[in-house]
């Protein structure tokens, strides 16, 4: 089978952390021996597409964006390490929700007494 950056995306979006795990461990061998060289516009590219997933709604496709990003070379993350860090730690923060929850729809159902 032949690696290409491509199916590495795709595998990084997977839902399985196995599959995720093997492709960002294929990214880190990938990149720096066939793409650190090719310049800045390829090393941009790859961090906006990581970035850009780590607001995915899929829960699998963030979390795969977070492990993407943590192994890109130096090379690579000296040219945006400051929007990275912001981008990482604001999809980091808890979001809280509010749940309207109907006391007496819950005591009907016998879930509460």
């Amino acid at each position: 089978m032949t690696l290409t950056i491509y199916s590495c995306r795709l595998s990084v979006s997977f839902f399985t952390i196995f599959v995720q795990c093997a492709a960002v461990d294929a990214l880190k061998h990938f990149i720096p021996t066939y793409l650190v060289s090719s310049g800045e516009k390829i090393a941009n590219d790859i961090i906006s597409k990581y970035l850009a997933l780590l607001d995915d709604p899929n829960v699998a496709a963030r979390r795969g964006a977070a492990l993407a990003l943590g192994i890109l070379p130096y090379k690579f993350l000296i040219l945006k390490w400051m929007p990275v860090m912001n981008k990482l730690c604001s999809s980091c923060t808890l979001e809280v929700m509010e749940l309207s929850i109907d006391i007496s729809v819950l005591k009907r159902e016998g879930i509460i007494c």
